[in-house]
């Protein structure tokens, strides 16, 4: 998978809106698929690739959103900050805000006694991912 993901990232230069898609696709999947170990050589080409696909392309800016937010989630928002383009660094500073804020909100939540039996289910079906 690695070397498929290295395959991938040149088809981030590419222009059309099918090559994109699938490029993006891929990335996801790999990100969800693939040890932190063997995905961390590989950030700065991946995090640089989808930055490029930021601007201008509303349809992939959720998506994008979605693999930054899963990268952040495995190798930290610091490190993925320090990859990000200056242009776009406000976009991972509010990422992080929202999940700062909604971690509080669920340790407020338990601090009531109130888990809701929230499983890993649910937190799929509620998340904003189309797929």
């Amino acid at each position: 998978l690695p070397s498929a993901l290295s395959a991938v990232v040149v088809l981030f230069d590419e222009t059309s809106r099918e090559v994109t898609k699938a490029a993006v696709g891929f990335v996801r999947v790999c990100v969800a698929a693939m040890e932190p170990s063997r995905l961390e050589p590989l950030l700065p080409d991946v995090v640089g690739g989808l930055m490029k696909y930021g601007r201008g392309k509303g349809r992939f800016r959720a998506k994008i959103k979605i693999v930054l937010k899963r990268l952040a989630r495995t190798f930290g928002y610091d490190k993925i900050a320090s990859l990000v383009p200056e242009s776009d660094a406000r976009l991972v500073t509010h990422m992080r805000k929202l999940a700062e804020r909604a971690e509080r909100r669920r340790a407020a939540g338990r601090a009531d006694g109130a888990d809701g039996g929230r499983t890993v289910f649910d937190d799929m079906m509620e998340s904003d991912e189309e797929d």
